[in-house]
């Protein structure tokens, strides 16, 4: 059986075939059947050497020339009415149409064609999809072997990474608090032990001789006034409790204390209202005398001035608004330490000799 033949597109007006619905085409000597010529004679292959040699060669090539044209005619005629832009329906009977033939035929059609790339293309990525997945296995086995259990998985512990935030910052939360209670415990000792140091008594008494030398122009020992026992009750009014306590996380915190204690200012304003008029009377100028210096005191002077200050003493105002404060340093051993430069300073403000 004759191969399909596909011919390029015709130049003319006449419709195309559709190759994918025509049905075997009409081959040029499909419809040639050898005759006899009448003016040349049978052509045959069979006949003797006599009989081909006996006939004009130039004449036999014009008629087979005839014949092919007129068969290519006739060809045409029929590819043009059988072929009128529908299905073409074949009339080879169904054993005809599908030959060993006619499979090299199909595998050559655009549908055939097209399957196979499909499939190709399916194939191709269904491979590539698996080398992936390989890959990325022996990727992971490889950073799983390396890391090893130093990393910490969320499957092996459990916890997911809110847990582990908040976890970070309870126990944040809870190593500031310890130090901050660090910081509240060194201050507060340090509190206890300040008032039973001989530095803060004579602290205390430059208190009193700086109020009574601004009020009076005479220091407490011209007056008669008795520093000891002024510092002895001083100390028994101080009472002090914790107002704020930090560490700023950097080794350095801050201790802040509410003090109830004697109001200086108040006592010694009291204590020169009461003694004015006997201080005038009897020209006790001190050092804001006319010639800027303090007339000594008799005893009886220095007595009578003595009864007055313990009587201011004895109605004192006590204050409860009192201020103590103090910087701290953490140690290198962690043990935090109370600057006493900046304690000692808020001290000066409160026993009244700022």
């Amino acid at each position: 059986m004759a191969r399909i033949r596909f011919f390029p597109r015709r130049s003319d007006d006449r419709e195309d075939i559709n190759p994918f619905n025509a049905g075997d085409p009409v081959m040029p000597l499909d419809d040639v059947v050898p005759t006899r010529d009448k003016r040349v004679g049978t052509v045959s292959r069979a006949g003797g050497p006599e009989e081909a040699g006996a006939q004009d060669p130039h004449a036999a090539s014009a008629t087979a020339t005839k014949v092919r044209t007129e068969a290519k005619t006739k060809f045409k005629a029929k590819t043009k009415t059988r072929a009128v832009g529908e299905r073409h329906v074949s009339h080879r009977s169904e054993a005809e149409s599908v030959s060993d033939d006619d499979s090299s035929t199909e595998e050559t059609t655009g549908h055939r064609r097209s399957i196979h790339g499909y499939s190709t293309i399916i194939g191709i990525i269904f491979l590539a999809a698996l080398l992936l997945g390989v890959v990325t296995n022996c990727g992971s086995m490889m950073i799983t072997s390396t890391i090893g259990a130093n990393v910490p998985l969320i499957e092996a512990t459990g916890e997911s990474d809110d847990d582990t935030e908040e976890n970070d910052a309870a126990k944040a939360q809870d190593d500031a608090e310890a130090e901050d209670r660090a910081v509240s415990d060194a201050a507060t000792a340090r509190l206890d032990n300040l008032f039973d140091e001989p530095a803060t008594g004579d602290l205390i008494k430059r208190g009193l001789d700086r109020q009574l030398k601004t009020n009076f122009g005479y220091t407490a020992d011209e007056l008669g006034i008795d520093a000891t026992a002024y510092e002895k009750w001083f100390l028994g009014t101080i009472d002090y409790r914790l107002n704020h306590a930090q560490a700023y996380g950097d080794g350095t915190g801050f201790a802040a204390f509410d003090v109830t204690s004697p109001d200086i200012y108040r006592i010694f304003n009291d204590f020169y209202t009461k003694t004015s008029d006997y201080v005038l009377s009897n020209r006790l100028y001190g050092t804001y005398g006319p010639d800027g210096v303090a007339v000594a005191l008799t005893d009886e002077q220095k007595a009578q001035m003595s009864a007055y200050f313990n009587e201011t003493l004895s109605k004192a105002a006590i204050r409860d608004d009192g201020y103590l404060s103090a910087w701290l340093s953490k140690g290198n051993d962690g043990t935090w330490m109370v600057d006493d430069t900046s304690l000692r300073e808020t001290l000066t403000y409160l026993v009244g000799v700022a």
